[in-house]
């Protein structure tokens, strides 16, 4: 019995140890951290995940964390410019190494950074990164390449202004009181509880803002879907080139939605005399007013029908038509290659 006891009690030690042993293997990478004080503030990232959080004070705070089988300090190079104007660069080595793997893209997934296919200036990703020249970098979820990324979290102080962009990844930004600007290559944006202008620029990922309050609020996807909810601002752009768009509970002067392709259901809650335009290549439109609005509206389809439901008014028509409501106050423009519109309240 003892030496049974005194077996297993070896094997349970060696299998701990084995353990160690396959965890020190796996457990690759590097963290580090930095603390600016700045007015303004420039990431860039070509790999990873990017969370902005609020600070709790007066400074940008910055974690990083490189992961990956291949994660090494002798790879990543990080760059810091302190001042008014501060800056912070992940630069992966690029110029010896093309291919990546990031599983978060899932196993079966591959994007691919074509710098000829983007506007090369110092302030972008191609030349923050150093890009420039090196013609395609392609990242995976599985197989051939360096498989590491860095995870980063960026605490963002009040009434900051801050530039952020990224490679292939997620950004998400939640809580924030701040002019953010997020563009990324590969990768979907998600926003909540923000307050101050915001632009989000998007190669190829789906965007959803949610609870977001400034003057100028800009979504812009080569191909991805948008979402927006209980959105306040001045002025509204949507602009996909491939995707549909779907805005709820949207207060604003001026709305502006455009896609190549893919429906737009917008939902105003507030208007004013402004001008709300629509416009989709290939796809239906649904738009809701509020109680009692007042607007000049004019529709055209392609292909579809017409119809309007509203207070005092009930109509149908084929291709186009044009109508007033109320003091006709503000100026609604509908236009679809191809689908039916739908104005209700």
């Amino acid at each position: 019995m003892l030496r049974t006891r005194r077996f297993l009690l070896l094997s349970a030690l060696t299998t701990l140890a084995l353990a160690g042993s396959v965890s020190s293997v796996i457990a690759k990478g590097f963290e580090r951290q930095y603390t600016f004080t700045a007015e303004r503030f420039r990431l860039a990232n070509l790999i990873g995940e990017i969370d902005l959080e609020p600070a709790s004070g007066s400074s940008f705070e910055v974690e990083i964390d490189v992961q990956g089988n291949d994660a090494s300090e002798d790879l990543i190079e990080i760059e810091l410019e302190e001042g008014g104007d501060a800056e912070l660069v992940i630069r992966f080595p690029v110029k010896e190494h093309r291919r990546y793997v990031y599983p978060a893209l899932g196993r079966r997934s591959k994007t691919t950074i074509d710098s000829r296919h983007y506007k090369q200036t110092d302030d972008s990703l191609s030349g923050l990164l150093g890009l420039f020249g090196r013609r395609r970098i392609e990242v995976r979820g599985r197989g051939k390449g360096l498989e590491m990324w860095a995870d980063v979290v960026l605490r963002v102080p009040q009434g900051a202004k801050v530039k952020v962009y990224h490679g292939v990844g997620e950004i998400l930004a939640g809580g924030i009181e701040a002019d953010l600007e997020l563009y990324t290559r590969s990768g979907g944006v998600t926003g909540e509880d923000l307050k101050g202008n915001l632009l989000v620029d998007t190669g190829s990922g789906g965007v959803e803002l949610v609870g977001c309050r400034g003057e100028v609020i800009l979504v812009d996807t080569g191909s991805g879907g948008v979402a927006v909810s209980d959105i306040e601002c001045e002025e509204l752009t949507v602009d996909t080139g491939s995707g549909g768009v779907r805005a709820r509970h949207v207060s604003a002067e001026d709305v502006k939605i455009d896609t190549g392709s893919g429906g737009v259901k917008l939902e105003l809650d507030r208007m004013g005399a402004g001008t709300y335009e629509i416009d989709t290549g290939s796809g239906g439109i649904d738009l809701f007013l509020p109680p009692d609005p007042s607007a000049r509206i004019s529709a055209d389809t392609g292909s579809g029908s017409i119809t309007a439901d509203l207070d005092g008014l009930r109509l149908r028509r084929r291709k186009d038509t044009s109508f007033k409501v109320g003091d006709g106050d503000a100026v609604i423009v509908l236009d679809t290659g191809s689908g039916s519109i739908r104005i209700s309240n």
